[in-house]
């Protein structure tokens, strides 16, 4: 086998013109950029969750009890090791307007700390503990504004959780630690821990969450905290979240849905598997007395392999990296309108990792769909070549 030889055949013949080969990198391009652009909004999507992990957490960590809140010993640890500590209870519970109406809410009742990260939107735009101060009598309350419609409580208006009344002030139009991508169970309603205390709403046998979020020091080793605290109260039930993966439901279904989106971009490109291979068994089909001729001329079948796999490797391989390129490109340019549709916090960004991947899938798929037609026709003698197809 020439090497040489083989390299000449190969750039004669696409200077002459494949352009049966172009199907074959257009097939790969598709792909390759399906692959490429799902792996990147994946990663950008977790560079979002990583960056903005102290705000969707609401602290630096958080360590949440499941119906219960926190004894002497747990909140002395928590004061402990963090700089400040904020309690906050979530649960679900009925909203009650005066005329009976009611409708299901997520009820989170704050403390005066709340939020250590980010700020609470309201419509007027006040303050959240002035919005929820006490006004003749009653404490405040802010709620989603689809729920006060449900209710017909306007501001001003009063309403019942439990035993307790609050005066609505305000409407709640984005909480800092809401959870992302659309994830809840009713709208929000918003309440002081304190103006709880008659509700009966958090008695033994009510299911809610407790949960204490830590703004910690900027030296604290998050990883070694984790140990301590699950070492610590390992037999209380504690659940641990921290700012390093501060939304984790959230975190969990991006990286399912990604999976799949890539499972259907793979069987796009194993499909388009087909068509390389109709490209290639076609392109071969029309060079059958050029293929004959060299054989004739001496030419032998390693070389004539070798000369033809450089071929379609190199248009191949222009598909794939220009797959590869609008697929790591496009999430960059439509970045805003990614953000607004996911809503979902997303970083731009290339990555290195999902382009690989496409990368490697697409040279599979051109490898596994074009050696069997190359090395069908390396393996006629040159007789067979110069006979008719129609022929054969």
């Amino acid at each position: 086998m020439r090497v040489s030889s083989a390299i000449g055949i190969a750039i004669n013949e696409i200077r002459g013109g494949a352009r049966e080969f172009w199907i074959l990198a257009a097939c790969l391009a598709v792909g390759v950029a399906s692959i490429a652009a799902i792996g990147s909004v994946r990663a950008g999507i977790d560079r979002g969750l990583r960056g903005e992990g102290a705000i969707l957490l609401g602290g630096d960590a958080e360590i949440s009890f499941k119906h219960r809140i926190a004894v002497a010993d747990e909140r002395a640890f928590m004061h402990a090791v963090a700089d400040t500590v904020s309690e906050v209870v979530d649960f679900r519970s009925m909203a009650m307007a005066d005329d009976g109406a009611t409708a299901l809410t997520r009820l989170k009742a704050i403390d005066a700390l709340y939020p250590l990260y980010g700020r609470v939107q309201l419509e007027p735009a006040i303050e959240l503990h002035e919005a929820l101060a006490r006004r003749d009598g009653l404490p405040g309350a802010v709620m989603e504004k689809s729920l006060a419609a449900t209710l017909s409580v306007p501001l001003g208006g009063e309403f019942s959780l439990g035993r307790s009344r609050f005066r609505l002030t305000a409407f709640l139009l984005d909480e800092p630690d809401a959870p992302v991508g659309g994830i809840a169970f009713g709208p929000r309603t918003i309440v002081k821990l304190s103006a709880l205390a008659d509700a009966e709403l958090l008695t033994p046998g009510s299911l809610y969450d407790a949960e204490y979020r830590l703004k910690l020091p900027p030296t604290a080793d998050l990883a070694e905290l984790a140990a301590r605290t699950r070492t610590t109260f390992d037999d209380r039930g504690l659940t641990w979240i921290d700012k390093r993966n501060g939304a984790p439901g959230t975190r969990r279904f991006i990286d399912r849905f990604g999976a799949f989106m890539v499972l259907v971009g793979l069987t796009g490109i194993v499909i388009g598997g087909v068509g390389v291979s109709a490209a290639v068994r076609t392109y071969l089909e029309s060079k059958i007395t050029v293929i004959a001729t060299l054989k004739s001329i001496g030419a032998d079948r390693p070389t004539l392999l070798l000369s033809y796999m450089l071929q379609i490797g190199a248009i191949a391989l222009i598909g794939i990296l220009a797959g590869a390129f609008c697929g790591a490109a496009l999430p960059i340019i439509a970045g805003g309108a990614l953000r607004s549709a996911l809503d979902l916090p997303f970083v731009t960004g290339i990555d290195p990792p999902a382009i690989g991947q496409a990368v490697l899938y697409g040279c599979l798929v051109a490898a596994a769909f074009s050696l069997w037609s190359l090395s069908r026709s390396w393996s006629l003698p040159a007789t067979a070549l110069f006979r008719d197809p129609a022929e054969g």
